[in-house]
């Protein structure tokens, strides 16, 4: 363990550098046994087929001449090579006693410090010995080896100098990324005085940035709690006397259709700013096994009233067995915002929720969108416009192609959730709109 330790203390360009010299070493020691072994094999592969082809020779040629040996047959051949042949009755003075050891074939041997290749056939009534002196042979490969050692060992010091340079080029964008984190989440005490591993000034480095998005996080909920309820309360008394001020003059029309705008107007805005809130709260959140077709009637409970007034037709279809784990809180506000949206741009019609695999499927038969504004059908405050109750339209309605911050704050939370809300139906204006909710996410 405590090797270990130590190791992880090391910084990338030190275990990069070792990593990558002990890679070039064992490489390049490998090329030299292989290249020392390869030329040792192949010089005495040589010097045996040499020794070989010339005792072959002599013993024909020796044969030919006589059948016996009436003298000792002795003869340098070059340098480093000599013949000797003999019969039992008559030897040969300068042969080394030791040859005479041999069997036949073709033999290496140590004497008088002196290594030898040596063929023994027979020829005539006796032997004939082809001795090769390989001795400067070995020493010549014995330099070999030395050189070969030597370039070895260049290659493996150059390997790593060249090594740290590479690890310096390799780590620096580990470095200059630390350093960029490290200068954008300042507060917290920094690593590089205390540790050398970029790895551990990395993950401090990332850590102090998690800590910067945890607190600005934390501002964000607790401004987004303060505005709230700062807003909601005025929000409160607007309506308030929006309602007083409807049944005072319940006897003048246009002034209680007004009056009833200012009233729908401040329920959107409270239940906006009550979305964005939770929105701003947002996270995965606890999960629980939560009933769907509960929470759809939930929603349609809460939207009965304003979708009868514009004559929306509500039907719940999800089957009383579909449950699913999720935010149940982030579940209604979802459904809240999609219902919304079609009681102010399918109305006059039906909507309808039916349970499609792991998710909900919001159908209805109105308008519907074009093409050219499916594309845009999440984004905030599209195209928003309302008319005004003197041209005689329904009050409150929207103006085709808005979408609101409905459509909008749903796609947001199920992008926090890791859910899925698109449209399931190709857009064609007049052909209705079909919304899918998935829980599982797409494939």
């Amino acid at each position: 363990m405590s090797g270990s330790r130590g190791l992880s203390q090391h910084s990338l360009v030190f275990r990069f550098t070792y990593a990558l010299t002990a890679l070039v070493w064992v490489s390049v020691l490998a090329v030299c046994f292989s290249a020392y072994g390869v030329q040792k094999s192949m010089g005495e592969r040589m010097i045996d087929h040499l020794v070989e082809t010339e005792a072959l020779r002599l013993q024909i040629k020796k044969s030919q001449e006589d059948d016996t040996w009436r003298l000792a047959f002795e003869r340098q051949l070059g340098p480093t090579m000599r013949a000797w042949g003999e019969s039992k009755a008559v030897s040969s003075v300068t042969m080394p006693s030791v040859l005479r050891t041999l069997p036949l074939g073709l033999r290496h041997m140590h004497s008088q410090g002196r290594a030898w290749h040596v063929m023994v056939v027979e020829a005539r009534d006796g032997r004939l010995y082809v001795a090769y002196d390989s001795s400067d042979a070995e020493s010549l490969t014995e330099k070999f080896a030395w050189a070969l050692l030597a370039i070895a060992l260049f290659f493996m010091v150059l390997s790593y100098f060249l090594a740290r340079v590479l690890a310096r080029w390799a780590v620096l964008p580990i470095q200059t990324v630390t350093a960029h984190l490290t200068r954008w989440a300042p507060g917290r005490p920094s690593m590089f005085g205390l540790t050398s591993n970029e790895g551990v000034q990395l993950t401090e480095a990332f850590n102090k940035m998690q800590d910067r998005i945890d607190q600005t996080l934390a501002d964000q909920k607790e401004l987004s709690s303060n505005f709230n309820h700062e807003v909601r309360t005025p929000l409160t008394l607007i309506r308030t006397d929006a309602e007083l001020g409807k049944l005072e003059a319940a006897f003048q029309e246009k002034a209680a259709l007004r009056f009833e705008r200012i009233m729908r107007s401040a329920d959107e805005i409270t239940e906006s700013l009550e979305a964005v809130y939770y929105l701003a709260q947002a996270s995965h959140g606890q999960t629980e096994p939560t009933s769907l077709r509960d929470c759809v009637n939930d929603v349609f409970t809460s939207a009965a009233s304003e979708a009868e007034s514009r004559d929306l037709v509500l039907h719940n279809q999800v089957d009383e067995a579909h449950i699913e784990l999720v935010n149940r809180h982030m579940l209604l506000t979802v459904i809240r915002n999609i219902v919304r949206n079609a009681i102010f741009h399918a109305a006059p019609g039906t909507l309808e929720i039916n349970s499609a695999g792991h998710g909900l499927a919001f159908s209805d038969d109105g308008p519907g969108v074009s093409p050219s504004d499916a594309p845009h059908l999440f984004d905030r405050y599209y195209s928003t416009r309302r008319l005004d109750v003197s041209s005689g339209d329904v009050p409150g309605a929207l103006c085709k192609g808005e979408a609101g911050l409905g459509l909008a704050i749903a796609k947001r939370v199920c992008v926090v959730q890791g859910w899925d809300l698109e449209i399931a139906s190709s857009a064609r204006r007049g052909k209705g709109l079909t919304l899918l909710l998935s829980f599982a996410p797409p494939k």
